[in-house]
């Protein structure tokens, strides 16, 4: 089934997972029929470089862990050195820059004209001043967009690799995965139960078209398979 994923910055991420940030600005929008599941990508983080020649990332992700002294469980965007302070221990599930971290269902797009529709509201949603909007659009201040409105927002215990996502296929009538020239794999006949199941493909072959990168904007993916 398709779905889709969205590279957003760490600062932004960090707005939607403690749902302050419920409407995500794009200059494009899906060419699918709604609702589709979204999957959002963190980016990475930024090293910044001081006068002593020192680099550090202040612009990271991460997630104090549930039994931290202060703040448990809650994201943060900032400077991780501060899980080094929270009392209790952390894994690289804490740090959350370049791996896939929650995902959401994409019921609405809403068509924004500039400067028409760029009420308060729209602001408190978007956690974006005009400025930043009139930034992001090139300086335009004609040129319009499209709010991507985030509902069913759930936040992953694990963050997940983005290896483990495939890209659409890229001849879903190919009566013969073989002759792919992605490649493919056998699978087994527990797998291929499982598959008939669920309504997926009816071969006994499963596609290797896994995403590599992260997209620039965002891109058209493969519903991820959490059964298996």
């Amino acid at each position: 089934m398709k779905a889709i994923m969205i590279s957003i910055k760490p600062e932004w991420c960090e707005k939607i997972c403690n749902y302050k940030k419920t409407i995500e600005i794009r200059k494009t929008m899906p060419k699918c029929a709604l609702p589709i599941k979204v999957y959002i990508y963190c980016t990475g983080a930024r090293k910044y470089f001081f006068h002593n020649g020192i680099g550090e990332t202040l612009d990271d992700l991460y997630r104090l862990p549930k039994n931290a002294d202060y703040d448990g469980g809650k994201i943060k965007f900032g400077y991780s050195g501060e899980l080094m302070c929270c009392g209790a221990e952390y894994d690289k599930n804490n740090f959350l820059n370049g791996k896939v971290i929650a995902e959401f269902m994409l019921k609405k797009v809403d068509f924004i004209k500039m400067p028409k529709n760029i009420s308060k509201e729209f602001q408190q949603k978007t956690c974006l001043k005009p400025n930043q909007i009139l930034d992001y659009l090139g300086g335009n201040l004609f040129k319009n967009f499209y709010a991507w409105h985030i509902d069913d927002l759930k936040i992953y215990d694990e963050p997940k690799n983005i290896k483990m996502f495939k890209k659409p296929c890229i001849s879903p009538q190919m009566p013969y995965c073989p002759n792919c020239k992605v490649g493919c794999e056998c699978i087994s006949e527990s797998e291929q139960e499982c598959y008939r199941a669920f309504g997926e493909c009816s071969t006994e072959w499963v596609c290797l078209n896994y995403m590599d990168r992260p997209p620039q904007s965002w891109c058209y993916v493969e519903e991820l398979r959490e059964w298996l």
